[in-house]
């Protein structure tokens, strides 16, 4: 029986699993061998979900049944079979499976939630810890997530949020439950992800050193940890290997390494680079976007954001000899929790600025902590003003530069990417902002590294980050620049780029090399493959080599997972490198300390001098020693000779040549403040000293003096400027509207198009009838445009423009942000930008967003439970909300906070009329009780939607299944006892929208929510009863089509014509065809005003049946009666009714007077006469030219003839006789005729041989006429000969040459 059932999934595995890889179904034939007792209970068993059924044409997944040919999903589960998960699932009768979003690729905005409990057999069983395993995931990156949560709700501890391409990895809840939620945008739509649960397991088979007794890890010697994964050498272990490798031995609760390895397990040769994760002493919580300092022998962390249901250690200290952490006693006030700050040491004080305040607001706050007091003193308030110093910024860096601060980057939420420097004084407590540079873009997520040299003081390196666009593409990037900043004169160069762009990464500087670790890759505009969440590199830059080149550093998988992450924290102590915290779908309580080589183990010359891995080791007298920067080492004579001086060969560089950094200036004043560099004023580059300007006219600059006028021509590009405020801030630039986008603008562009904006309006005015009357009262025939210029209005900047925008980032409210085309986080109540989401939201914090596009999410706040009107409403609103019905039976209830076991708060709802799944029997929404008399236990009703019972007869104006919408002719929320009231429509409609009352207009051209206008080229009042007729010109053809599918017309029965007959005397001709499903009826009645101005109406048709044959009717203008012409005031009165749409109709009035045959011929006559006439006389002229052509073309080439050369010289030429072959013949289309090409020799100069560097032969090609036998030789072969053919030439070409 195992073995068909085995056989069966298998097959239907590989039809409709593909998406899956293969490690999914090994697992999926585990579950069935092994637990054969669950596979009937619930959906997330493979085994059950498919219920193949006869009248399906497809299967039903996921328990869903087949009924009438459709799947009936049960709760939790949507899609035509079955497919997608949808709600919520509770999950109690297994202790072992898995879930997953479903067969195939997730679709756009999923909102799931899974809901795991121990299923108990009595109260007194003791609940295990739960195991969850991710198998396989794969998620669009930083916007489709998981979040996983231990206990039955979100109000307990957050476990990751989980997004990307991720690793197989196991989670535990210690609660033995858990909440997983999953949440997709409207973008990409990936593969998706399994998570298998187990209560019988323990994570990672603990680690193989322990052994796993009831979920519980019993280690190993040696090893300790929830999962027996951290080894440490016991007291009684010395002298022993224990959990060291290699040669090491337990040594006083150490692994002693020897001579050749070095590690915390002795796992690394002493030659590479070292990796060891810290076991550290004391408690350490998990953050991200924080930041640390090194002060003598410990680390200052402070901030970071955090998961939630954690206790936030804002401020934590970690000694690094005594390998432990502790929580400093804090006196007086503590600042608000933040992230994305910066923080810096300066005499024995901490000074903590910008950052995001409580997950929302960006501030410039400036705080210090005295390291000896342990007190925080605010230097700076909070405030929002967009001009004062200093900028609010988060995602920067900063670095202590002589007796300032110096800020580098950041986001501003008025300003976005700050490409400036902020500067803040100690001396007198002052900010300033450095110049600004034309050609440095801002960014966010970077990371810098303070560099002193002897001959280079107080340099800073910034690398990455997330960057605002370069160009007027809108696409943001991730970057991969790496830049050099100079604080003597605020210059900035670009060095060489790297492999990686990443942001929100760490770097830090160890021996000359800039080492750059983890960070997140992923940009949008790029490759999935090409740009991952966390990136798996780790990066290194020699900056006295001037180049990247590969890190030599030995990672096993263990270690390459504790690399990638991104918002963690590096400082650096002596030599060694420390990366604290970080995120990758958790967040890392970690430390993972980087060990370079030890130089002075090394014994031989070769590996001594090749190593660059965060170290540089020199071998002098015999021995390897770690090389020092302000240590001078001798030479050898060879080495002078061949390196010229160059120190390159001691820092065993890859480049050639060195960097000419002269090349990377861009600005004159910048150049010539470096001692070997110069401006070129033709060229406009910066050069060598001992490079040639190539222009006599035009010298170096050398003199600053002299810069001042050309740097006036490098100044920054306008379309850098990516916000109005930012655009405010460089003066030769202006914010405008072009069309729906905003740019900015030079001011000579902004004329240029003030100009045509002018001159579109002067097009317009001249086409108007406006421009007629214009024309006409100045009593002129031609309207100068000078004086047209003037009398047209104001073309200056609109009030928007003078004035920026009010940021998204600073709009509290969803409506107001979404006006502004910003995206709203309802969880978190932030408005951000469009192109900053990523950069708002880098850990998951926002559960779902809103859009201009779902604005009227906005009424139903998703985070605000008690807004949702219904139980599926409020279950799907996010898994922090469920449903207490108030026992009525009529469905009225309350959606409030809580999770699967009750509401936050008890006292809110009674246990049993609580839903956190599924809802009551029956939802009637208070306007009706439930009829069925099946019950259904509260259970089942959670796991079968369709078994609920049926609601009675409807009350209060209402209509549906639950009674959920207003009836016909009725609108307003009928939902959870609401009310509705009467459609308002002034008789034009008899339905309307159930919800917003617009009404359903019947009669094409009568328009409004209530009906009461007339659309353009319609006319009438409907509001005071007088019908919208439309104007029919005469002599045209119009063609109405009716569409069911369109809101406006489809409920449309009527629609009304008039058409006024302006030519007397001629008869009229009306035409009316109707091309639809149903049939229509036309009446048409003819109105005219008598002398005496009594108003006359004649019916001349009532209800005619109109069809698609048509109806045409001629009406005399010599009958009594039908008086047409302007001054008759007679009008035809048309009325199309009793017609459904879909339908086109056609109908057109025609005054077309009869044919005048005779005048006809006559003048078709004149006009061939005149035709012919003037054929002749072109024909004519052309002959007259042909001949002035063939004349002159007979002269040229007479005076050609008589300049053609006269004289002769005999000449003797002395030859060999050998035959000369040709190489190649090119035969004429006409193979009378070939190009021959020869091999000739050239002349060698009364010398052996031509001279050097010239050739000897030379191939010589002439066209000669084709002998019968080379004819004979070029005929076309035939096809079953051409190989043959091909052959004995090429063997008769080779005998002829050898």
């Amino acid at each position: 029986m195992i073995i068909l059932l085995i056989r069966k999934e298998k097959y239907i595995f590989n039809n409709y699993f593909k998406r899956k890889n293969y490690s999914f179904s090994i697992i999926f034939l585990l579950t069935i061998l092994g637990y054969t007792k669950v596979e009937c209970s619930f959906q997330s068993q493979k085994s059950s979900n498919f219920a193949l059924q006869k009248q399906c044409d497809k299967p039903c997944f996921n328990n869903g049944t087949c009924v009438n040919g459709s799947c009936v999903c049960p709760y939790g589960w949507s899609g035509a079979q079955c497919d997608y998960c949808h709600g919520r699932i509770s999950i109690s009768n297994s202790q072992k499976g898995f879930i997953f979003d479903g067969p195939n690729n997730y679709h756009s905005s999923m909102k799931c939630t899974w809901i795991i409990n121990y299923p108990k057999i009595n109260k007194s069983t003791p609940v295990p810890p739960l195991r969850l395993h991710i198998e396989t995931f794969d998620t669009e990156c930083s916007w489709d997530y998981v979040y996983i949560y231990d206990g039955d709700g979100v109000y307990g501890k957050q476990l990751a949020a989980l997004s990307g391409s991720l690793s197989t990895v196991d989670y535990v809840a210690p609660s033995g439950s858990a909440l997983i939620y999953f949440t997709s945008d409207v973008a990409f739509n990936m593969a998706g992800f399994n998570i298998t649960y187990d209560y019988d397991s323990c994570p990672n088979n603990c680690s193989y050193h322990g052994k796993c007794i009831k979920s519980q890890c019993i280690c190993d010697k040696g090893f300790h940890g929830d999962y027996c994964e951290i080894a440490y050498c016991d007291i009684d272990m010395n002298g022993s290997r224990g959990p060291c490798l290699n040669e090491g031995i337990c040594k006083n609760g150490k692994c002693d390494c020897g001579k050749k390895y070095h590690g915390e397990y002795c796992q690394n040769e002493i030659t590479d680079l070292v990796i060891d994760k810290l076991n550290y002493k004391g408690y350490f919580e998990g953050r991200a976007s924080h930041t640390a300092v090194t002060v003598n022998d410990n680390i200052w962390i402070y901030g970071g954001t955090y998961l939630s249901g954690v206790n936030n250690q804002d401020i934590v200290v970690y000694d690094i000899k005594n390998n432990e952490f502790s929580v400093p006693i804090i006196e007086g006030k503590i600042p608000d929790n933040r992230y994305d700050h910066s923080m810096v040491v300066y005499k024995n004080k901490l000074y903590i600025f910008g950052g995001v305040l409580n997950k929302k607001v960006i501030t410039n706050e400036l705080w210090s902590f005295d390291l000896i007091t342990k007190e925080f003193v605010l230097l700076n308030q909070h405030n929002d003003s967009y001009s004062s110093l200093p900028l609010a910024v988060a995602g920067h860096t900063a670095h202590i530069i002589g007796d300032e601060m110096y800020i580098f980057f950041g986001y501003n939420p008025y300003e976005e990417f700050i490409h400036q420097t902020q500067i803040y004084s100690f001396t007198n407590g002052k900010w300033r902002r450095s110049e600004v540079n034309p050609n440095i873009e801002g960014r966010y997520g970077h990371s810098s590294v303070l560099l002193n040299f002897p001959d280079k003081k107080n340099i800073v390196l910034v690398y990455g980050g997330y960057n605002a666009p370069i160009d007027d593409s809108y696409s943001y990037l991730i970057s991969n620049q790496l830049l050099e900043f100079d604080p003597s004169d605020n210059s900035w160069i670009e060095l060489d780029r790297s492999q990686g762009p990443v942001y929100k990464h760490s770097s830090i500087f160890l021996h000359d090399t800039l080492i750059i670790v983890g960070g997140n890759a992923h940009n949008e505009s790029s490759l999935k493959k090409e740009s991952q969440c966390l990136s798996k590199k780790i990066f290194s830059y020699d900056i006295r080599c001037n180049e990247w080149f590969p890190l030599s550093i030995n990672l096993d998988r263990e270690n390459i997972l504790n690399t990638e992450m991104y918002g963690h924290v590096a400082v650096k102590h002596k030599d060694d490198m420390y990366i604290i915290g970080g995120f990758n779908g958790q967040m890392l309580p970690q430390i993972l300390k980087f060990t370079p080589p030890i130089c002075e183990k090394i014994k031989d010359i070769n590996e001594c001098t090749n190593i660059k891995s965060g170290i540089k080791c020199i071998f002098e007298k015999g021995k390897c020693k770690k090389k020092r920067n302000d240590v001078t080492y001798s030479k050898n004579f060879m080495d002078i000779i061949k390196f010229e001086g160059d120190d390159r060969r001691l820092d065993n560089c890859i480049r050639n040549e060195p960097l000419n950094k002269c090349h990377l200036y861009k600005n004159c004043k910048f150049c010539n403040n470096r001692k070997d560099c110069s401006w070129c004023s033709s060229s406009k580059k910066c050069l060598k000293k001992n490079e040639n300007c190539f222009n006599v006219m035009k010298r170096d600059i050398n003199d600053e003096v002299k810069c001042s006028g050309v740097d006036l021509l490098d100044i920054r590009y306008c379309g850098l400027a990516k916000s109005c405020y930012s655009c405010k801030q460089l003066s030769h630039c202006s914010w405008m509207m072009i069309e729906t986008t905003q740019t900015c603008l030079t001011h000579q562009e902004e004329e240029i198009l003030l100009k045509k904006q002018r001159q579109r309006q002067i097009d317009r005015l001249a086409l108007s009838s406006d421009f007629s009357r214009t024309v006409h009262s100045h009593n002129s025939r031609v309207m100068s445009v000078s004086h047209l210029l003037n009398s047209l209005p104001s073309l200056a900047l609109t009030p928007s423009n003078q004035t920026c925008p009010i940021p998204c980032a600073m709009r509290t409210s969803c409506s107001s942000c979404l006006n502004s085309q910003c995206m709203w986080c309802p969880m978190t109540q932030r408005c951000v930008d469009t192109d900053t989401y990523m950069i708002s939201f880098p850990y998951g914090q926002c559960k779902g967003w809103v859009t201009a596009v779902n604005f009227q999410v906005c009424q139903s706040d998703t985070f605000d439970c008690r807004v949702q009107k219904s139980p599926e409403e409020c279950q799907l609103s996010g898994p922090h909300c469920g449903w207490c019905d108030n026992g009525s039976g009529t469905g009225l209830g309350q959606c409030i906070p809580g999770n699967l076991s009750g509401p936050q708060n008890p006292s809110e709802c009674k246990s049993e009329n609580w839903y956190y799944i599924g809802g009551p029997q029956c939802q009637c929404n208070g306007h009706s009780k439930c009829i069925s008399t099946s019950t259904i236990s509260k259970k089942n009703l959670a796991l079968s939607s369709f078994l609920q019972g049926s609601c009675g007869e409807c009350n209060n104006q209402t209509a549906g299944d639950h009674c959920e919408r207003c009836a016909s002719g009725y609108f307003g929320d009928a939902r959870n006892g609401g009310s509705c009231q009467q459609c308002e429509c002034n008789g034009q409609a008899d339905k309307c929208n159930h919800k917003t009352g617009s009404c359903y207009c019947t009669t094409k051209g009568v328009t409004g929510d209530r009906c009461d206008r007339c659309e353009p080229k319609y006319y009438g009042d409907p509001k005071n009863n007088k019908p919208c007729y439309y104007d029919l010109a005469v002599d045209f053809i119009f063609t109405f089509k009716l569409d069911n599918e369109e809101s406006k017309d489809k409920y449309v029965t009527q629609i009304n014509f008039f058409s006024v007959p302006y030519k007397k005397d001629t008869d009229v001709q009306f035409t009316v065809v109707c091309d639809g499903l149903s049939g229509a009826e036309v009446s048409l009645n003819l109105t005219s005003t008598e002398n005496d101005g009594e108003i006359k109406t004649k019916q001349l048709m009532l209800k005619n049946k109109c069809d698609n044959k048509g109806i045409r009717r001629t009406y005399s203008a010599a009958e009594p009666g039908f008086a047409f012409g302007t001054d008759a005031n007679t009008t035809f009165l048309v009325k199309v009714d009793n017609f459904k749409t879909p339908i086109k109709i056609q109908i057109s009035f025609a005054q077309s007077p009869p044919i005048n045959w005779v005048l006809f011929f006559v003048i078709f006559a004149a006009c061939f006469i005149v035709l012919l006439v003037v054929a002749g006389l072109l024909w004519m002229i052309k002959l007259r030219f042909q001949d002035w052509r063939e004349n002159q073309r007979r002269y040229d080439e007479i005076e050609q003839m008589s300049s053609r050369p006269f004289a002769s010289v005999k000449l003797e030429i002395n030859g060999t006789k050998n035959t000369t072959t040709p190489i190649s013949i090119e035969p004429s289309a006409n193979y009378k005729t070939g190009i021959f090409s020869c091999v000739v020799r050239l002349p060698t100069g009364s010398t052996n041989y031509t001279p050097h560097g010239t050739s000897g032969i030379a191939v010589a090609s002439s066209v000669c006429f084709l002998t019968p036998a080379q004819l004979a030789l070029l005929q076309t072969p035939e096809s079953g000969e051409s190989i043959i053919f091909i052959l004995q030439q090429s063997i008769n070409v080779k005998y002829k040459y050898i």
